[in-house]
């Protein structure tokens, strides 16, 4: 996937968090995206070891947040990819955010795991960047 620069704001950011998957995440290891992301793990040809392909309010709401996050724990992905998702249409503020979709998921990822990328902010998204964080050890 990828998108000529000024075609549309969001593909040369996307195009960028590929690559650094790709970079990072062998193609033996493991890639939860969250909030949603199933596209950059198909595109990057990586496997998620989750059994939810997106993590988004109606998910949520199907499966619960605290089964959810079970299963993001007992998976343990060697890398997490935090996407940037505007959630105005759920009414709900940014993953991860305070009063915001999947608080808790988010920091248990920021418990669990160490910063290594992080893409250049995005205007469209505000000033949420996709970032990438692996599993410490």
């Amino acid at each position: 996937y990828a998108a000529a620069k000024g075609l549309s704001v969001p593909g040369p950011v996307f195009q960028e968090a590929l690559e650094a998957v790709v970079r990072y995440v062998g193609p033996g290891q493991t890639l939860a995206v969250l909030p949603a992301g199933a596209s950059i793990t198909f595109l990057a040809r990586r496997k998620s070891p989750v059994p939810f392909y997106s993590f988004l309010p109606p998910e949520l709401a199907m499966f619960g947040e605290g089964t959810m996050a079970a299963a993001l724990a007992e998976a343990r992905p060697d890398f997490v990819l935090v996407t940037p998702r505007c959630l105005v249409e759920y009414g709900v503020a940014d993953f991860g955010q305070p009063a915001g979709l999947a608080e808790g998921i988010f920091q248990w990822v920021k418990d669990n795991y160490a910063l290594v990328w992080r893409g250049a902010p995005m205007a469209y998204f505000g000033q949420n960047t996709f970032d990438l964080y692996a599993l410490k050890k």
